[in-house]
């Protein structure tokens, strides 16, 4: 099995993304140690923090 043909769910698997704040959304635990790491994320606006907040909610 390719690598580029496994699921994103396995974000340690799931090939990187090129674009970082898509990467963010699609696998956030390869960027944040803990859904508190996303609220502190100064980079990020509110809009932001809830869309990888209910990715990140949907992947447990």
């Amino acid at each position: 099995m390719d690598r580029q043909t496994l699921s994103p769910i396995i974000p340690s698997l799931a090939p990187e993304i090129s674009d970082l704040s898509l990467d963010r959304l699609l696998s956030p635990a390869r960027h944040f140690q803990h859904p508190q790491d996303v609220l502190e994320d100064g980079s990020l606006d509110i809009w932001e923090k809830r869309a990888i907040l209910s990715s990140w909610a949907s992947d447990a």
